[in-house]
């Protein structure tokens, strides 16, 4: 799923996000995961 800017992007404005904009969001997607899963010591 991809990140609510990117919905947000797409509805509200009407622009279709293109590769780069959804290469950003996945990245950022994972960052998220990276900082949400990490252990904790």
């Amino acid at each position: 799923m991809p990140p609510p800017s990117l919905l947000w992007l797409s509805l509200a404005e009407g622009h279709a996000p293109d590769r780069w904009d959804l290469i950003g969001g996945a990245l950022a997607l994972v960052a998220a995961a990276i900082i949400v899963f990490a252990p904790r010591g």
